[in-house]
C-alpha cells in the first residue's frame, strides 16, 4: 500500500469559526436546503463555515431559497457539472482543515459535528469520520453497514456517507471524481485507502438522509454495474492487494466470497431489492415528526401497485409451472396426478380457510377503519388459529375419501401438505393487508419468498424423497412466505397504534369478507372438483395429464387477480372519502384494462398450447393439449370474475359477489 504522507496532529478540543467547512451542493433543492443549512447552525459549540454551491438550478423556489438563506453562508453559483465538481467547488473557496460534504435534501442531526469531530481528534491515522445513518421522508429506519474493513469496502460501500473529513485526506484521494457520479463517496473512500488513509466508524446517527423520489440512492442503483467497473478500473492497482487485504479482514471464506460475487455485481433487480428493503425500512405512512399517525392510505400508483403484485403473483405461477415441469420430470404421469391431488387439497383449504378474513382487512384497511398494526396483530392470531382447525378439518377429508379421491396418497404425504395451511392463511392475510396499504414491495417480497423456496425445495426433496419430498417442498415454501411476512410485521411494531388483539374488528372483517369468500368458494369448489373426481375415477396417470392442463391454462388469471387485489381496497378508500367520479373512472379503467389482458393472453396461450407442453413437460404429456385449450375460456371467465368481485368488495356491496356465486353455482 502507498505510504501516507507526513500529516500535522491538532490537538483535540472543541471546533472554532473556520476549523470545519459544511459544503453543501444544491440542484432545484430549494423546498429542502433551508433545513439542511438550519440543521448545521444548530450544531453545539460555534457554527461551522457553511458554503452553498448551487450546481446550475434551474427553478425559481431554489433562487428564492439561497436568497433567503442566513448571511452567514457563503453562496458560490456555478454552471450544472454535478456533485462532485460542487462539493470541489465549494472546498476550494475555504481552506479549513476539515470538510463535512452534505447533500441539501438531507440534514445533520444535532451534536453529529462535535461527535464526528471527537473521533478524528482522538485518532490521528483516520482520514475520516462516519456513522449511522437515519432515513426519513419516504423510509424510515436506521442503515447500519458493517464496521470498516478494507477488504469489505472493495465490493460494498460499507461506509456510505463520508462524514467528516480531514482535508489531507481529500487531497491525497484525488479529490472527488465527476466522471463517477453517485458513487463520489465510495470512490473518494478507495482512494483514501490507497493513500494510507482509513476511515472511521462510530455507532451513532451521524446523518438523516432523505429517501424521495429524486433521491441518488435510488437513481444510482439503476447504472450500478456500469458504475462499479469503472470504480475498478480505476483503482486496480488497490484491488490487486485484495490477498493482503483479506488477511485483515474478520471475513471467512464464505463471506469474501458472498461480497466478490453478490455485493459486488448484485445480480438482484433493483426493484426486487426495492422490495426487501421495504421490509426494513418502513415506508412513507407510518409516522410523522412528534409521533403523529399518517394514514395508511396515501395513494400511490395503481399501475406501478398492480405490477409489484402482480411480481408476486406471476412469480407463483412461474413456481408452479417450474413445479409441475419437476414432477414431472422426476415422478411422471403418476406422481404428477399424486401431487396435484394433494396439492389441490392443500390450496383448497388455504382459500376456503380464511373464511374472507383477507377480503374484509383489506377493506377495512383501504377504507381507513382499522390501523395495519392493530390488523396484523389480530389476524396473525386468527390466521394460525384458522389454519389449525382447517388442517383438522382437511384430515378429516381425507381419511372419508381415502379410498377414493385420496387413493394412493399416503397418511404421512396428506399430514405434510396440511402442515401447510396455518402459514399459508397467513400470508395470504399479510399479502393483502400489505396491498391495501400499499405498501406494495412487502407484498411482492413475501410472494416471491415463497415462490422461490417452494421450487427449490421440490427441486431438492423430489429427487431423493419423491412424492412425499415434492410435498415437503410446498410446506417449506409456505413457512418461508409467513417468515418474510412476520420479519414485516415485527419491522413496523415500533409504530404508534394498538398492536393488540381487537376481537370487535375481526368480526366486521370476517362478517365484511364472508360474501365474497361464498363467492370464491364456489368457484374454487367447482374449478377443483373435478380434479378428486378424475384421481378416484379415472386414475393418477389422467389426473397427471390434467394436472399439467391446469398450470398452464391457471396463468391466464395472475394478471387480473393482482389487479383486482390492489383495485379493492383503491376503491374501498375513494368510496370512504365520498370521490365518486374518481371511483367509477378507476373501476371502469380497472375492468377495460382485465378484459383487454385476458384476450391477448387467452390467443397468445391457444396458439403455444400444442408446441410448448410436449417440449417443457415431455412427450409423455401429449394428452394434456386438449384439456388445456378446452380450460381456457374457463380461465379467462375466472378472471374477469375475481375483477368483478373485487370491484364490488371495494365499493361495499360484497353480498351482490355472493347472490352471483350462488345463482351461477
Amino acid at each position: 500500500m502507498a505510504t501516507r504522507a507526513t500529516r500535522t496532529e491538532r490537538a483535540a478540543g472543541t471546533p472554532t469559526d473556520g476549523e470545519v467547512t459544511v459544503v453543501i451542493p444544491c440542484f432545484n433543492h430549494g423546498e429542502f436546503v433551508g433545513e439542511a443549512v438550519a440543521s448545521v447552525l444548530a450544531q453545539d459549540g460555534p457554527a461551522p463555515s457553511i458554503v452553498v454551491v448551487d450546481d446550475g438550478s434551474t427553478d425559481e423556489a431554489t433562487h428564492a431559497a439561497l436568497e433567503a438563506l442566513p448571511d452567514e453562508v457563503k453562496v458560490l453559483r456555478q454552471a450544472n457539472a454535478g456533485p462532485a465538481a460542487a462539493r470541489n467547488a465549494g472546498i476550494e473557496a475555504t481552506d479549513s482543515p476539515y470538510l463535512l460534504m452534505l447533500d441539501a435534501d438531507d440534514r445533520l442531526p444535532k451534536g453529529a459535528l462535535a461527535e464526528l469531530r471527537a473521533a478524528l481528534d482522538a485518532d490521528p491515522e483516520a482520514g475520516y469520520a462516519y456513522g449511522v445513518m437515519h432515513f426519513f421522508g419516504d423510509w424510515s429506519g436506521e442503515v447500519r453497514l458493517p464496521p470498516y474493513d478494507p477488504y469489505r469496502l472493495l465490493y460494498r460501500g460499507v461506509v456510505g456517507w463520508i462524514g467528516l473529513v480531514r482535508r489531507e485526506a481529500w487531497e491525497a484521494a484525488g479529490r472527488f471524481d465527476p466522471a463517477l457520479q453517485g458513487f463520489e463517496d465510495w470512490d473518494f473512500t478507495l482512494g483514501a485507502l490507497g493513500a494510507g488513509w482509513r476511515g472511521k466508524r462510530l455507532d451513532l446517527v451521524v446523518l438523516d438522509y432523505r429517501k424521495h423520489g429524486r433521491s441518488g440512492l435510488e437513481q444510482d442503483r439503476r447504472r450500478y454495474r456500469e458504475l462499479y467497473r469503472r470504480l475498478r478500473a480505476k483503482h486496480a492497482a488497490l484491488f490487486k492487494q485484495a490477498p493482503e487485504l483479506a488477511r485483515e479482514s474478520d471475513l471467512g471464506p464464505a463471506g469474501r466470497l458472498a461480497y466478490r460475487t453478490f455485493w459486488a455485481w448484485r445480480p438482484v433487480p433493483a426493484f426486487l431489492e426495492r422490495a426487501a428493503y421495504s421490509l426494513f425500512f418502513r415506508p412513507r405512512g407510518d409516522m410523522r415528526p412528534g409521533g403523529e399517525q399518517v394514514p395508511d392510505t396515501e395513494t400511490r400508483s395503481m399501475a406501478s401497485g398492480a405490477f409489484l403484485a402482480s411480481v408476486a403473483r406471476v412469480a407463483f405461477v412461474v413456481a408452479g409451472g417450474a413445479v409441475s415441469i419437476l414432477v414431472a420430470r422426476l415422478l411422471g404421469p403418476e406422481g404428477s396426478g399424486g401431487f396435484l391431488v394433494i396439492s389441490s387439497l392443500m390450496f383448497t383449504l388455504a382459500a376456503l380457510g380464511t373464511v374472507g378474513l383477507e377480503i374484509g382487512v383489506g377493506w377495512m384497511l383501504g377504507s381507513g377503519r382499522w390501523d395495519r398494526q392493530s390488523a396484523l396483530a389480530s389476524t396473525a392470531f386468527a390466521a394460525l388459529a384458522l389454519g389449525t382447525v382447517t388442517a383438522a378439518i382437511g384430515f378429516g377429508v381425507y381419511l372419508l375419501a381415502a379410498d377414493t379421491a385420496f387413493e394412493n396418497i399416503e397418511t404421512g404425504v396428506a399430514l405434510t401438505a396440511l402442515a401447510a395451511l396455518p402459514p399459508a392463511l397467513l400470508l395470504t392475510i399479510f399479502t393483502q393487508a400489505a396491498i391495501a396499504t400499499q405498501r406494495y414491495e412487502a407484498a411482492a417480497a413475501i410472494g416471491l419468498a415463497t415462490a422461490v423456496v417452494y421450487v427449490a425445495g421440490v427441486a431438492a426433496l423430489a429427487v431423493g424423497f419423491g412424492l412425499e419430498g415434492a410435498v415437503g417442498g410446498l410446506l417449506v415454501g409456505q413457512v418461508a412466505g409467513a417468515a418474510v411476512a412476520l420479519l414485516w410485521w415485527r419491522h413496523g411494531r415500533h409504530a404508534t397504534g394498538s398492536t393488540g388483539l381487537d376481537l370487535g374488528r375481526l368480526r366486521a372483517a370476517a362478517k365484511f369478507g364472508a360474501n365474497v369468500w361464498f363467492a370464491n368458494a364456489m368457484v374454487i369448489l367447482v374449478y377443483r372438483f373435478d380434479v378428486f373426481l378424475l384421481n378416484a375415477y379415472a386414475g393418477a396417470s389422467e389426473a397427471g395429464y390434467y394436472a399439467v392442463a391446469i398450470a398452464v391454462s391457471g396463468a391466464l388469471g395472475v394478471l387480473p387477480t393482482a389487479l383486482g387485489s390492489v383495485l379493492m381496497p383503491r376503491l374501498a378508500a375513494l368510496d370512504s372519502e365520498g370521490e365518486q367520479r374518481l371511483l367509477r373512472e378507476t373501476e371502469a379503467r380497472a375492468l377495460r384494462h382485465t378484459m383487454l389482458i385476458l384476450a391477448v393472453t387467452s390467443v397468445l396461450l391457444a396458439v403455444a398450447l400444442p408446441v410448448v407442453i410436449k417440449p417443457v413437460f415431455g412427450a409423455e404429456f401429449g394428452p394434456s393439449v386438449a384439456p388445456a385449450l378446452i380450460l381456457i375460456p374457463g380461465s379467462a371467465a375466472l378472471g374477469l370474475t375475481n375483477a368483478l368481485y373485487a370491484a364490488l368488495a371495494g365499493r361495499g356491496r360484497p353480498e351482490f359477489a355472493f347472490r352471483a356465486a350462488l345463482i351461477t353455482t
